[in-house]
């Protein structure tokens, strides 16, 4: 099993960006599970 974390982007930020996550789970031959990243007030992209 492969876990990851994600930062959930979403929209264009996704689309600049890409996702590694989503690359991992199309072509993973194992379970993956992601884990959405905590929010946070002091993040900022």
């Amino acid at each position: 099993m492969v876990v990851m974390s994600t930062h959930a982007l979403t929209g264009p930020a996704r689309a600049v960006l890409g996702s590694t996550a989503e690359a991992v789970v199309r072509s993973a031959p194992c379970p993956v599970l992601l884990v959405r990243r905590a929010e946070s007030s002091t993040t900022s992209l």
